[in-house]
């Protein structure tokens, strides 16, 4: 499907990209009592899979991926299977739990645009959410007070 990355905000092909990380809806799917997910509107109805929108282009999907799969390998599976509460990191942290953050608050913000009325938050909630895809893409260093 054709529009506009919210990360880089090219117009480019876009991918379905989970709002959360694949690696978590599988495991939630593989740990549940029934191997299913419920729908979210539908709590009779089972989903296959976790959240998707059309959001980012193929070059900001693997950039997230490459993130994701540093954090389920070196912390997240060594935690669940294996109790270990130790991991090594280095920057890809940063840019997995921005990740998350930016994929938060653009998900947030997108089902409720009518709660941003009050002008200066909805000015912060703007210079969060471009200084965390400015670090996302590498156009700035440091995450500063974000």
């Amino acid at each position: 499907m054709g529009g506009v990355c919210k990360l880089c905000e090219k117009n480019d092909n876009l991918k379905e990209s989970h709002s959360i990380p694949k690696f978590v809806g599988k495991w939630i799917k593989q740990t549940s009592v029934t191997g299913y997910i419920r729908e979210k509107n539908q709590l009779h109805k089972r989903a296959q899979d976790i959240a998707k929108e059309y959001w980012l282009c193929g070059a900001c999907e693997q950039l997230f991926s490459g993130w994701e799969r540093e954090f389920a390998n070196k912390v997240f599976y060594p935690f669940v299977n294996e109790g270990k509460s130790v991991a090594n990191y280095d920057n890809w942290m940063s840019k997995f739990c921005a990740s998350l953050s930016w994929r938060t608050l653009t998900y947030i913000r997108s089902k409720n645009s009518k709660d941003e009325n009050d002008q200066e938050r909805k000015e912060l909630l703007d210079a969060v959410q471009e200084h965390l895809r400015k670090y996302l893409l590498g156009e700035t260093e440091n995450l500063t007070q974000y």
